[in-house]
């Protein structure tokens, strides 16, 4: 696969709305020579499998607050590429932020991931293991808790 893209595919889930900076994603996909997929409405229950399904989900956005589709593409296994505009930001070494407004960042940035699937996988293994760690349903509802109960007391 070295030098090529052909073939490999990208994968945007989530609205279709203008800060969700699509049309630029479109033509740094296909500066780097990959198809767009691009999800926006699917039954939840659908959603893992076409994560899966992908070779890099990326999530371009103007800006975001908390991303839950990028949280669900790295519970998913999938290499990931998001906009710096991030507030609620993922560890380094999970993702790699680049300026939403950069398109031949992004165009670089696919290329080198999708000719790179060793390094791509190590940063979705990392990726894995801090949503499991960090956003985990259950432990996201045992922090509520902590935090309500450090306010009303036991």
């Amino acid at each position: 696969m070295t030098g090529e893209t052909g073939g490999m595919s990208v994968l945007y889930a989530g609205r279709d709305s203008w800060e969700k900076n699509l049309p630029m994603l479109d033509r740094a996909c296909s500066r780097a020579g990959v198809r767009l997929t691009i999800v926006s409405d699917r039954p939840w229950t659908e959603l893992p499998a076409i994560y899966q399904s992908a070779d890099l989900f990326c999530l371009p956005s103007l800006y975001e607050g908390s991303p839950k589709a990028l949280w669900e593409a790295m519970a998913c296994g999938v290499p990931t590429l998001a906009s710096s505009a991030i507030d609620d930001r993922p560890p380094e070494g999970t993702t790699l932020l680049l300026d939403p407004h950069d398109e031949d960042a992004w165009a670089q940035a696919i290329r080198d991931t999708l000719q790179d699937p060793a390094a791509a996988q190590q940063r979705a293994a990392r990726a894995l293991l801090w949503i499991q760690r960090e956003r985990d349903a259950r432990v996201l509802t045992q922090r509520e808790i902590e935090f309500v109960r450090s306010f009303v007391g036991d």
